[in-house]
């Protein structure tokens, strides 16, 4: 929705009230996620005047601290909410409140039991794609206090195993209630939407065509090459000691390459 020069944002409750000051509320009992947002993209730019002392924000909040279970944030921004395709200005030209209530995906929301402290199990590191079974009745469970430890360099778990256990029960109660459970710890596996079934973007398209300018472009919005047979046929112009990418497909865990290397083609594959 447009509101003047801006763009605005609500979502579940959230409101904006534009006058000679822009006010950006969240109700006072939201559940989920509430937001209220606006910006200046979307064709009307110049909006945010960043000289010193132009623009200044802050927050009032309807309850004191320790009362509002949840996380909370506000501040500028140079991103938009469910926009995250399109490049970015060095400068912010979005004002954002949200709020999220537990459990939910923004870190350290304290809205259950055991605030200031942070009990972790790690069954595999990120980087390892390929997982075997994993036995989480015998998972090594660390324990931190993080109103006094906040990098978390002391693991507390052998001197407080009585706060260890009151969390690791905690944290089974809460999977349970909000449809975590059963774990599943798979990592490559569920990230192709082929293998487990989730509709593609691509589907089984056999022609794709991309145009100057394309950047960010999801996996499944690509040629599907995993566990089969294909090839890459290129019609270049090469110049004497030509260098650069032809084509390239992949991500943090591999992918391939086509490109030149002192005029001659070089492939690399990585999966």
């Amino acid at each position: 929705m447009r509101t003047g020069p801006w763009r605005t944002l609500e979502i579940n409750g959230g409101h904006i009230e534009i006058g000679q000051s822009v006010c950006l509320r969240l109700p006072a009992g939201a559940t989920g996620y509430a937001d209220a947002q606006f910006d200046d993209y979307g064709g009307s730019n110049g909006q945010f005047r960043w000289n010193h002392g132009a623009m200044q924000l802050s927050a009032r909040f309807s309850h004191p601290a320790g009362v509002l279970q949840g996380t909370a944030g506000f501040g500028f921004w140079n991103a938009p909410y469910g926009d995250p395709s399109r490049r970015r200005p060095a400068l912010p030209r979005a004002a954002w409140f949200f709020y999220a209530s537990a459990p939910n995906d923004v870190p350290f929301a304290p809205g259950i039991p055991g605030r200031g402290w942070f009990a972790s199990s790690m069954s595999f590191v990120p980087w390892e794609p390929n997982r075997p079974a994993f036995d989480t009745d015998k998972a090594k469970w660390e324990l931190y206090h993080i109103d006094k430890d906040f990098s978390q360099a002391t693991d507390l778990a052998k001197e407080n195993p009585e706060k260890l256990r009151q969390l690791e029960d905690l944290w089974w109660v809460e999977a349970a209630k909000h449809n975590v459970l059963p774990l599943d710890w798979r990592a490559v596996e569920r990230l192709n939407s082929e293998l487990q079934g989730r509709p593609s973007l691509g589907g089984d398209a056999k022609t794709f065509t991309y145009y100057p300018g394309q950047l960010g472009l999801p996996n499944d919005a690509a040629p599907r090459v995993l566990n089969k047979s294909w090839s890459i046929t290129a019609d270049v112009e090469v110049p004497d000691n030509a260098q650069g990418m032809i084509v390239t497909h992949g991500g943090m865990v591999g992918g391939y390459g086509l490109y030149l290397r002192d005029g001659k083609p070089t492939f690399v594959y990585n999966y």
